[in-house]
């Protein structure tokens, strides 16, 4: 409450929609989230960030086509954004989209080529569509990068998803 108060006394302070919106998706409230982060857009629309997290709320609602239109949106503003490229990838994969999900975690690889879990879905949608040369291909570029964390090299290979 104390929060909605200070908004309603400074509706146009971003920031707060921005906080509001994240204490919102730590407590899963993918509605209150969504709402808090469509405040802080109205008033930032150009704010990448603000578009990726809009997009988590809005994946957590499970409005699918949504999430993935923010999440472009992000990548408009903040090309550099490799979770937004990574939700993509996910949400691509769940909706049966081949192409779309390759080219999602492709990205995010060629950005950031330590990132075991677009590796691992990577893997995955292309064994699922029957590319086996390339699924190979990128069984033995994971390898490496696993390896290469096992040794101590970095923190290459990462958990959760």
């Amino acid at each position: 409450a104390l929060c909605g108060e200070g908004l309603e006394r400074a509706p146009a302070h971003v920031a707060l929609w921005r906080t509001l919106g994240l204490a919102q998706l730590q407590r899963r409230d993918g509605d209150a989230a969504a709402t808090a982060f469509e405040r802080a857009l109205a008033l930032e629309p150009d704010d990448g960030e603000t578009h990726y997290n809009h997009g988590v709320a809005l994946q957590m609602q499970g409005r699918l086509s949504d999430a993935a239109r923010a999440y472009q949106r992000a990548l408009a503003f903040r090309p550099d954004m490799v979770a937004a490229d990574f939700n993509l990838g996910v949400l691509f994969q769940e909706q049966g989209a081949t192409d779309a999900a390759i080219k999602a975690y492709q990205s995010v690889l060629k950005a950031n080529s330590q990132y075991a879990n677009a590796y691992k879905n990577l893997g995955e949608v292309l064994l699922g569509s029957g590319r086996i040369d390339a699924w190979l291909a990128n069984f033995e570029r994971f390898g490496d990068v696993a390896l290469d964390g096992a040794r101590g090299h970095g923190d290459a290979v990462e958990s959760g998803g």
